[in-house]
């Protein structure tokens, strides 16, 4: 069982080359050694729960689970008919009945014993020292040699990150012993839970959770895998992580390298329940909104970060985490992604921008809020607590001249982007003008005066919320807008899903 305003600015600065840039690849698969191991699809991200009931496989499935960690006292024949039943694949002992089942796709990898580095139960109600390497090693060998055809995972405790943790009990402190562990293994883990601790040192501090994600990339030399699990639930204490939260643990570790995210959804106290985020309707929308979000852009994760644009924080100290992502299947033209987190209680900004001399003009879009940013040469934004945000840069937009005069109105990209239906309008006024907004449906009826009032210079975007006057949902389809400032107006579409 596991255990559990300041304003600071961060600089992303975006040093691009002069020449230009070779095509990104297609991600090479980190699991293509292994012909029943996790998929090799560009497209796919493992997203997994620990140790639950196949009974709730499709439950998990809707919200966006791809995979179980762990089966109690299995596998059995029944847990992997429910599991197949679902197509729900897990990882699970290397027992009789899953060496049977040496054949069967619904297994994608076999376990290694749960946190061996942490003190291990005497018996008596006492504890004697961690598990050595060395048997972990020897398991793995055995594994291996049973069946080549699948990897072997291995969880370790939080004293991968809480270097100091009392509950390695005689090895505590020796960090000497990981790249050891690791050596048991073809995919690594371990789980730390910094809302819930019951430690003063990592309470509240989301920040340990990448720090360790950091650390196992470290020891293993990049060479493995890295997973780890994520919080959202009491466990055993009275604090509950908030969805925000969860969503920059889950984000923070993926930018820092992270390539497999599993949750923890167990609460011990006040009472036992072994599917605690299932009873949870806001936490459980929360993951299943966090999990869409992964799966939607896999594609980009599990390719390398783009090596022709550099991401500098200012501070060193509290700085939002952000990586920079190329769209390889556009090839030379591939835009650009940057995906930035906030995983500190506390206000941060955030500023992308090209060095002097290279024109990255072009619209920025955040997509998590389907809003343009800028229409310039990068932005500066400000994160609460907690924000998590994705922006785009358009390349077909880089370098096209803005033929704007200096008192025009110019409506901005509102074409759909990957991932969310384009509801928002955006427009560039040079000057402040009264102006209004209105939404018509395909009939030419007007249905929503979506702003009426005095409209300031610069980029301005609203978001429609899909209601008509009346309060009434619209149903899905195409909609137009018109934009009216001063004398002018102008006139878009727009795409509304339901």
């Amino acid at each position: 069982m596991r255990s559990a305003i300041t304003f600071c600015s961060v600089i992303l600065l975006l040093v691009a080359a002069f020449v230009p840039v070779s095509a990104a690849q297609q991600p090479q698969s980190l699991y293509e050694s292994w012909s029943h191991g996790p998929s090799t699809d560009p497209d796919h991200f493992p997203i997994g729960v620990w140790l639950q009931s196949p009974s709730n496989a499709a439950k998990y499935k809707a919200a966006g689970i791809n995979m179980y960690v762990g089966l109690w006292q299995g596998p059995t024949e029944a847990q992997l008919s429910t599991l197949t039943e679902a197509g729900m694949q897990v990882l699970c002992d290397q027992n009789a009945v899953g060496l049977a089942h040496i054949d069967d796709p619904i297994i994608i990898g076999w376990t290694q014993q749960d946190e061996p580095d942490n003190a291990q139960s005497d018996g008596a109600g006492g504890y004697g020292p961690p598990v050595l390497p060395e048997v972990i090693q020897g398991i793995y060998t055995e594994f291996a040699t049973n069946d080549p055809s699948r990897p072997v995972f291995l969880n370790l405790g939080q004293g991968v990150s809480y270097t100091d943790y009392i509950g390695r009990g005689s090895r505590r402190g020796h960090t000497e012993d990981y790249p050891e562990y690791i050596k048991g293994c073809d995919i690594v883990s371990f789980d730390i839970y910094p809302v819930t601790s019951p430690y003063d040192n990592i309470k509240g501090k989301l920040n340990y959770v990448s720090y360790g994600v950091k650390n196992l990339i470290r020891w293993s030399e990049g060479a493995k895998p890295v997973w780890n699990f994520i919080e959202c639930t009491h466990i055993s204490s009275t604090e509950k992580p908030t969805p925000a939260q969860v969503r920059a643990e889950v984000w923070s570790s993926i930018i820092c390298g992270s390539r497999g995210i599993m949750y923890f959804v167990h609460q011990f106290q006040p009472s036992f329940n072994e599917d605690a985020l299932l009873d949870d309707a806001e936490m459980l929308a929360a993951v299943t909104t966090i999990n869409g979000w992964i799966k939607d852009t896999a594609w980009l994760l599990n390719s390398e970060n783009d090596s022709t644009l550099t991401v500098k924080p200012s501070s060193s100290i509290t700085p939002v985490d952000a990586m920079v992502k190329r769209d390889w299947r556009q090839g030379d033209n591939g835009d650009y992604y940057v995906f930035a987190v906030n995983k500190y209680n506390k206000n941060l900004s955030l500023k992308v921008s090209s060095p002097e001399g290279v024109n990255l003009n072009g619209v920025w879009r955040e997509l998590t809020e389907d809003r343009i940013v800028s229409w310039e040469n990068g932005f500066e934004e400000e994160f609460a607590p907690f924000d998590f945000r994705i922006y785009k840069l358009d390349m077909s937009s880089v370098g096209v001249d803005d033929k704007t005069p200096d008192t025009g109105l110019k409506l901005m990209g509102n074409s759909p982007n990957p991932f969310n239906p384009t509801t928002s309008i955006s427009f560039r006024l040079a000057e402040a003008r009264d102006g209004s907004v209105f939404i018509y449906d395909v009939g030419g009826r007007k249905i929503r005066t979506l702003f009426e009032g005095h409209i300031q210079p610069g980029v301005t975007s609203l978001v429609w919320d899909g209601l008509d006057s009346g309060g009434i949902k619209s149903s899905s389809g195409i909609y137009f807008y018109e934009v009216k400032a001063g004398a002018e107006r102008q006139t878009g579409r727009m795409l509304l899903l339901r």
